[in-house]
């Protein structure tokens, strides 16, 4: 049981991987926003279906063998993940306004020579590296903005916990998001003819 509280971390890491290899086979199609929001809609999906089949493997694991384990289990093994992403966004948040010394922090200088212009100075700063590492970490979402926001990082934790609760959920009733949906659709159809 100790290995679901690692595989949360690599179906993320699988995530991320598979919204780098998109985004470098359709570049051109971020820089057009009408195909970058889907997209990165798309992306965000296969990261909650992601975490979302691992939690309703476990749920039904859970009911077939007699495992034990309680409803609120699923967010126990997804709790260190949620931690993780807390901590990524707080360390980028607070460093990208002042309060940790990291903004200003020149790491390395580089020099550029413009043609006929006296060489130019590029710092890179600490910063620019934390910024790096949590657009990758959070590469799903790349799409939604060119810039990092905050606002945007949070969804992940609270889609991390959302699809974690839910397959649980439907892996311990035996059920498909599928099923749920026909029914749910077949619903709304009666009650639109009505």
């Amino acid at each position: 049981m100790k290995k679901y509280y690692f595989l949360p971390f690599l179906d993320n890491a699988l995530a991320v991987l598979i919204s780098l290899l998109f985004s470098l086979l359709f570049a051109s199609w971020f820089s057009f926003k009408p195909f970058a929001i889907p997209l990165g809609i798309a992306m965000t999906l296969v990261m909650c279906g992601l975490i979302y089949s691992r939690m309703w493997k476990l749920g039904r694991r859970n009911v077939r063998y007699n495992l034990g384990l309680k409803k609120s289990s699923s967010i126990k093994f997804v709790l260190p993940l949620i931690i993780f992403h807390l901590l990524l966004i707080l360390l980028f948040f607070l460093s990208d306004k002042g309060l940790l010394p990291f903004k200003g922090m020149v790491l390395r200088t580089y020099y550029t020579f413009p043609d006929n212009m006296p060489r130019e100075a590029i710092n890179i700063t600490v910063f620019e590296y934390i910024e790096m590492c949590v657009r990758l970490w959070f590469s799903y979402f790349l799409a939604f903005s060119e810039s990092t926001k905050v606002w945007i990082l949070i969804l992940a934790p609270v889609l991390t916990f959302v699809s974690s609760v839910f397959g649980f959920m439907m892996g311990s009733k035996n059920k498909e998001v599928t099923e749920e949906y026909y029914k749910t659709a077949k619903f709304i159809k009666k009650k639109f003819n009505e």
